[in-house]
Parts: C-alpha cells; structure tokens; sequence
C-alpha cells in the first residue's frame, strides 16, 4: 500500500488488505480470538497481506482477563483510514 509504485499496484494492495481483514476478523471471531493489536498482526506493505500471531487468548479466554474484553470487534479510524474508503466515518458509540 504504502509502497506502491503504480494505481494498479495500490488497488490490489488494498484490496488484499481488506480481503484479509475481513477473513481475519470473521475467523476470529468464530474461534472467540481476542487480544489483537497492531503487536499481534503483521503486514506486508508490498502486497497488502495480513498475518495473525500470538494466539494466547483464544476460545473466549480474553472474558475471563483481569480486565475483560467486552467488544467482539473495533472498528478504529486507523483501520478505516487504511481501508481507503474516504466515505466511510467512524462515530463515537
């Protein structure tokens, strides 16, 4: 994405960037993964693709915490801004 040296190069970036999220978070969500960070997932700035690590709280482990994680999923402005979609706005809840 950020390295992208031409439109066609930025497009499917970003779109192997969403796909991946998108897979992430679903995948995620179903297996009750928790504890995801900018720590926990690495990208690829050439092709755009995500890779998940450090699967230590898992199978809803992330409700029994100290401090419990509540939210299934955040959708912050940075993962916004990184999908790219400028009509996209992100609200305080």
């Amino acid at each position: 994405m950020m390295l992208s040296t031409s439109a066609q190069d930025w497009y499917y970036s970003v779109k192997s960037f969403t796909q991946d999220s998108a897979v992430g978070c679903s995948v995620g969500y179903i297996m009750g993964l928790g504890d995801r960070h900018l720590d926990n997932i690495l990208v690829n700035f050439d092709t755009g693709n995500l890779i998940h690590v450090d699967f230590s709280v898992i199978f809803n482990k992330g409700e029994t915490l100290k401090i419990p994680e509540t939210v299934p999923c955040r959708l912050t402005q940075n993962f916004v801004n990184t999908l790219q979609y400028p009509g996209l706005k992100v609200g305080r809840f």
